[in-house]
């Protein structure tokens, strides 16, 4: 039976929280990518491989690393640093119910407060550090850096996903990082607006 979008959108609203969802034989619902590509504007294409789905401007945009720049000088947008296909790609994986993404937080949660811990640690012990990047000089202070380097890959902390459907949950992830800036103010919000309508298509996880 063919599942319709809106069929799917009456799927994503009425899923009781925490029932267990079977995994579909499509890593990529069918249906999911058409409704994607009817969202998308000219010039821009959704392409599968595996449980991926890319979303891409096929024509480049402009970007330039807008941290510590100072404004341009005579106001003008500034030449971009470099040029490149802005993506938006949709990882698929079986659909995490709402007590598994629960549990998934509280594990994230008691992570962090471990990890502050030992960093109020390497503070006190006077590590000099830049972010996250600690510069011991004593045997001391060389192990306390290794205990937290260690607990780093030891303990548990889990990407949550931001989205669902009846039997997927979904990761978004973005080509343009947060330290970047579009040069164009048409592409910015040409590629914003794209992004905003495909993720509007799902619903999206409790934060």
């Amino acid at each position: 039976m063919r599942i319709t979008l809106a069929a799917l959108v009456v799927a994503l609203a009425g899923l009781p929280a925490g029932r267990g969802a079977p995994v579909p034989p499509d890593a990529v619902p069918p249906d999911v990518v058409k409704a994607v590509k009817a969202k998308l504007p000219a010039g821009w294409t959704a392409t599968v491989r595996g449980a991926t789905l890319t979303v891409r401007r096929e024509k480049k945009v402009g970007l330039i690393n807008a941290i510590g720049r100072p404004p341009s000088p005579d106001g003008l947008p500034p030449a971009p640093d470099r040029t490149e296909h802005y993506e938006l790609v949709l990882t698929f994986r079986p659909r995490v119910t709402a007590a598994a993404f629960g549990e998934m937080e509280k594990e994230n949660a008691e992570t962090e407060t471990k990890l502050d811990t030992m960093r109020d640690g390497l503070r006190a012990a006077r590590i000099a550090h830049k972010f996250d990047d600690w510069l011991p000089g004593t045997p001391e202070q060389k192990k306390l850096v290794a205990e937290y380097r260690a607990a780093q890959k030891a303990l548990p902390y889990h990407r949550l996903p931001d989205a669902f459907t009846e039997t997927r949950s979904i990761d978004f992830d973005e080509s343009v990082g947060h330290w970047l800036s579009f040069t164009n103010g048409d592409e910015a919000k040409e590629c914003r607006d794209t992004r905003d309508a495909v993720r509007a298509l799902f619903k999206a996880h409790a934060r």
